[in-house]
């Protein structure tokens, strides 16, 4: 069968819009891999900062606990006074 002006202007549409979906469909798998790359490298960078955090905590903790214990070791009957305050405080509050 051979091919009229109609048929033809049909056939190089239809070529054009299934090469338009290849071309699109390539564009959208580059921004998606551009995007995971850009998430891979934020989260990437947001570990790092967390872990810095996270250090940063540890070491002030493990100061102020150095600090707690060398006060009780310098003053231990204060210590436990202040401690045994704040327990009756404490008791008072749940009692009620």
């Amino acid at each position: 069968m051979a091919k009229t002006p109609v048929s033809s202007a049909v056939d190089d549409i239809v070529t054009e819009g299934e090469d338009l979906t290849h071309k699109l469909g390539r564009q959208a798998d580059d921004i998606i891999a551009s995007a995971k790359d850009g998430a891979d490298r934020t989260v990437s960078s947001l570990r790092q900062a967390v872990r810095e955090d996270v250090g940063h905590v540890r070491d002030k903790a493990v100061e102020r606990a150095e600090e707690a214990i060398d006060s009780i070791r310098d003053a231990p009957i204060k210590s436990v006074l202040y401690a045994a305050g704040i327990g009756v405080i404490i008791g008072l509050l749940l009692s009620r």
